[in-house]
């Protein structure tokens, strides 16, 4: 479900390309860049805090209770937290302009401006993972105590970084790293079509004047 929520993301770049500059808001979004800028940017904000409040409420309730529930809860908010990420994406690109306001800055290079749209996205997707380390380890830590009460071997317990770090490589970037290459192939490809074919038409349309002065050059001379 994780990867292709991600692949959701990248791909929401593509629709932007095919489709308007703004699908709804285009006119609104040229008057008011400001406005829609926090439109597009300030929802990412609002997850933000909803996941940090979740993770601290029932991380406290786990640490204070051992509630099995609070995990329950914190793995419901968090689902639907991503799911939100991706909705939030599609309105602030698709809507509210947040690639143009990107390319506006970085310019039009080759993946560069549609990985920095990413950006807020990746965070929060990330951010979910980070806030779910301390709760993981509370888990693995009660498991631990059951398997030294069943005299069973104990196996090592990853750090939180090393936790994080593999979750984000395993959920993001896996399946999103192909999806960009593919896209920034795509988009690398016609940037370098349009470079030789406006040289060959540049080039043609200068051959064909100098052929015309040259033309004008061996009339005057006959005459």
């Amino acid at each position: 479900m994780t990867h292709l929520l991600v692949i959701g993301l990248v791909v929401v770049g593509a629709l932007r390309e095919i489709g308007p500059r703004e699908l709804v808001n285009g006119a609104w979004v040229a008057e008011h860049p400001r406005l829609a800028l926090a439109a597009a940017l300030l929802p990412f904000v609002g997850l933000v805090l909803l996941q940090v409040v979740t993770a601290g409420l029932c991380g406290r309730v786990l640490e204070r209770r051992g509630s099995v529930r609070a995990v329950r809860v914190f793995e419901s908010v968090s689902a639907r937290v991503r799911v939100a990420t991706l909705l939030l994406q599609a309105s602030a690109v698709l809507l509210f302009g947040w690639l143009d306001a990107v390319r506006s800055w970085t310019g039009d290079l080759v993946a560069v401006d549609e990985l920095v749209a990413l950006v807020p996205a990746f965070g929060v997707l990330a951010l979910t993972w980070a806030t779910a380390a301390p709760i993981e380890r509370r888990m693995r830590e009660a498991l631990l105590i059951r398997r030294l009460d069943e005299g069973l071997s104990i196996p090592p317990m990853p750090r939180a970084w090393t936790w994080w770090w593999g979750t984000v490589r395993q959920q993001l970037l896996f399946p999103a790293l192909p999806v960009l290459l593919i896209m920034g192939w795509a988009e690398a490809v016609g940037v370098v079509r349009r470079v030789v074919g406006g040289g060959g038409c540049a080039g043609r349309v200068e051959r064909g004047a100098a052929g015309v002065g040259c033309g004008h050059a061996r009339v005057g001379g006959r005459s």
